[in-house]
């Protein structure tokens, strides 16, 4: 749905002059003729809704159509781009066989894994490199972000701005060589975690929601490549991160029977999720995206489309929300006893416990049924 809207550029525009030309001429960035007044919001999101797969401008609005528009062309993606994020979505799955390995035979006996039955201990174990990995991963990846964050000023993550600036000017077009870097290897972990949860893992009791996010996130991550969007892509990845740190090493101490450090990083994890994905998420990214873009750099093709992927990441959040919800709600009547992931019941009839879903930003889904 976010590429579908794809056109290519005519060489030459309305007024006969080559985009070349077009560009070198001294214009304000909206490249308005006629002018015309800045576009109310109700014209912003009609305009849009009108164009919704981006074949064009709607009529009250083709005055604003913004000078990056005939810059780009919608084809930044390069083969590069796929070659090189699918090479590290490969690498990515035989690390992760080696790290759980290294996980189940030497950090989770050191970590004081263990029970009288050898089949419990075994998926204990397995449960526990899970996690391992995923806390290991999401804790390189939140570094990697901050540090592109550090790089620009860490103005990404409160001037929304700075989110479109870059796309006024023609000569910053090209995404900068650490964003490429961090969407490389953001793109190939989601790409291996969505192939992943439907061929690797056991099927969870949240699977499409768990599905849903992962392709949602893959949409977001390369459209938003493609297009130029990625201060977006990188603050997404940032405030995602975060809670996922939180949960995973929760499950480490839940696995090893440590209910009050399990109790309190748990607790720090349900903070996270409601000021970063159900506070911060709206008000500042969907925020920016639906209403502000608009207005820094006119109304651009697959405004909607990009909107809508952007949505369902939020219905997913409040979805999962509503687990967390079920949770305390159980924690406070009593029902459960202590912390663990009840999800996990499913499975102990089955394998021990296949892989856990490998997903990045939107794995606290599926463990959000996590009962104390």
């Amino acid at each position: 749905v976010a590429l579908a809207g794809c056109r290519a550029v005519p060489a030459v525009d309305a007024e006969g002059l080559s985009v070349a030309a077009t560009m070198a001429v001294a214009r304000p960035w909206f490249a308005q003729d006629p002018p015309c007044a800045d576009p109310s919001r109700v014209a912003v999101y009609r305009g849009a809704i009108v164009d919704f797969f981006g074949f064009g401008f709607s009529e009250e609005l083709q005055c604003r159509k913004p000078q990056w528009w005939l810059v780009s062309q919608w084809n930044n993606a390069t083969v590069l781009d796929v070659v090189v994020s699918s090479a590290v979505a490969v690498v990515l799955t035989y690390l992760r066989y080696a790290v759980q390995r290294w996980g189940r035979v030497s950090v989770a006996p050191w970590w004081g894994i263990r029970d009288k039955s050898k089949r419990k201990q075994a998926e204990a174990r397995h449960k526990f490199s899970e996690s391992w990995w995923k806390l290991l991963f999401y804790t390189v990846s939140l570094a990697a972000s901050l540090a592109v964050h550090h790089n620009h000023d860490y103005k990404w993550l409160y001037k929304e701005e700075t989110l479109w600036l870059h796309l006024r000017d023609a000569e910053l077009v090209d995404i900068p060589f650490d964003v490429w870097l961090l969407y490389m290897f953001e793109i190939g972990f989601y790409v291996h975690s969505t192939y992943a949860h439907v061929y690797i893992e056991v099927r969870r009791s949240d699977f499409w929601e768990m599905l849903i996010h992962h392709l949602t996130t893959v949409a977001l991550l390369a459209w938003s490549l493609a297009v130029r969007f990625y201060p977006i892509g990188a603050v997404l990845l940032t405030l995602h991160d975060v809670s996922d740190i939180f949960l995973e090493w929760a499950k480490l101490y839940v696995y090893r029977d440590d209910e009050t450090k399990a109790n309190v990083l748990f607790g720090g994890f349900v903070v996270s999720w409601i000021a970063l994905r159900l506070t911060y998420y709206p008000l500042y990214v969907l925020h920016t995206s639906f209403y502000k873009s608009a207005l820094h750099i006119g109304p651009f093709p697959f405004w909607p489309s990009f909107g809508t992927l952007l949505l369902v990441l939020q219905t997913v959040h409040i979805i999962w929300f509503m687990m967390i919800v079920n949770l305390l709600y159980r924690i406070a009547t009593g029902q459960s006893k202590k912390v663990e992931d009840t999800r996990e019941d499913d499975d102990d009839d089955g394998d021990g416990g296949g892989d856990d879903d490998a997903g990045g930003a939107g794995n606290v889904g599926g463990k959000k049924k996590k009962t104390k």
